[in-house]
């Protein structure tokens, strides 16, 4: 699996010294609208809920991708 956030540096004009600032770009990453996961305008409860599942899914996902690669 390939890592799709892509990194875009920008150069800031300061009246000191300032590093590049690396600003993440998530345009190739899959999509997960948390309507999918029961958000539903409007009703906080069942968003943060469907929130909470959306990340659930994702770090079980990577977590789980993670593991294969170190089995090489």
């Amino acid at each position: 699996m390939k890592n799709k956030v892509m990194l875009n540096e920008i150069q800031v004009e300061a009246p000191f010294a300032m590093p590049a600032i690396n600003v993440p770009d998530f345009s190739q990453c899959r999509r997960m609208p948390i309507t999918d996961y029961g958000a539903i305008q409007g009703d906080k409860d069942k968003t943060t809920i469907a929130i909470a599942s959306a990340i659930a899914i994702i770090h079980k996902h990577v977590n789980n991708f993670e593991m294969n690669k170190d089995r090489g």
